[in-house]
């Protein structure tokens, strides 16, 4: 295992039930300068299936450890049809929207020559599928995770139905898929953003969303500051949320819009090279916000179908 800064708890989850961890420590407890206890510690945490595999938990009784492992691989069997071969299994999670909030349901990604599918052990049971020739298009977005940035897979599949998952690594899921069907599948894909973090009145429905940096105003000894965030077009308004409160910190009605352009970023602090800025101006003076040019474009052209912006 490569020692890393920095790991989410359902990859480190993955590796500590796969790979297994081995502590080995010396304590000394003292008083007063005094070395009093001396512990000796060694101990090897793992999956149970690890545990079988290397002969640890010899002090389990035999028998007992006989009916365990036949048990649990027997439920742990995974459910392939009769020619399927498996061509990658990583460990992940997917966006279900089937419960009253949607809820990430993790367990093991299998790409076989048929399909691909998320399969949990405990209960025995396939979260998610969708057959290789259903595939429509994939892209990798970046998406807000517990107040951190992480990749995403975004599947097009079965004539516009879509889904979000996420993978140990999501660009070796999504080279491995168009592999294994023989072609590309990048394309746009229309994100759905009904399901935003930032509460909605029930008759506002979001038109677009881009994630895009915020010039915020100055304020008391603090000067202009870019701050990253989302900006939301719905039929009504135009409105920016942080991400890391889910605060918003700029709104302008659509009928409030003289123009938006969207020009170089003239090396801005803060900003990226390459990165362009879109310039909102409005009744009360101009907002600006920097970010990938194509991010702008799509907001820009979403706009123009709503608003009439000089050309």
């Amino acid at each position: 295992m490569k020692p890393a800064r920095e790991c989410e708890f359902v990859d480190l989850l993955d590796k500590l039930l796969d790979r297994g961890l081995v502590l080995n420590a010396d304590l000394i407890i003292s008083v007063a300068g005094l070395p009093l206890i001396g512990v000796n510690l060694k101990a090897a945490l793992a999956g149970i299936e690890t545990m079988l595999e290397y002969g640890m938990m010899e002090a389990w009784d035999l028998r007992t450890r006989e009916w365990y492992a036949k048990e649990y691989a027997k439920k742990g069997a995974v459910p392939l049809a009769e020619g399927e071969e498996i061509a990658l299994r990583t460990f992940g999670s997917f966006l279900d929207k089937r419960w009253v909030s949607p809820t990430w349901r993790p367990g093991f990604f299998y790409l076989t020559n048929k399909r691909l599918f998320l399969w949990r052990k405990e209960p025995a049971e396939v979260l998610f599928e969708v057959p290789l020739d259903k595939l429509e298009g994939l892209v990798i977005d970046k998406e807000m995770h517990y107040k951190k940035e992480r990749e995403e897979l975004y599947i097009q599949y079965d004539c516009g139905e879509i889904a979000r998952i996420h993978a140990s690594s999501v660009a070796e899921l999504k080279d491995v898929i168009e592999k294994s069907v023989g072609k590309q599948l990048a394309r746009e894909i229309p994100i759905p953003y009904e399901n935003s973090e930032y509460p909605l009145p029930e008759d506002e429905k979001i038109v677009r969303a881009e994630k895009l940096w915020y010039l915020f105003p100055a304020m008391g000894i603090l000067g202009k500051t870019w701050k990253p965030g989302r900006l939301y077009l719905t039929k009504k308004r135009l409105f920016w949320v942080y991400r890391v409160d889910n605060q918003k910190m700029f709104e302008v009605p659509l009928d409030e819009i003289a123009n938006a352009t969207v020009g170089p970023n003239g090396k801005k602090p803060g900003m990226n090279t390459g990165e362009k800025v879109l310039t909102i101006t409005c009744d009360g003076g101009a907002a600006l916000f920097g970010g990938n040019e194509q991010r702008l474009g799509r907001m820009i052209e979403a706009m123009g179908q709503m608003v009439p912006l000089p050309r």
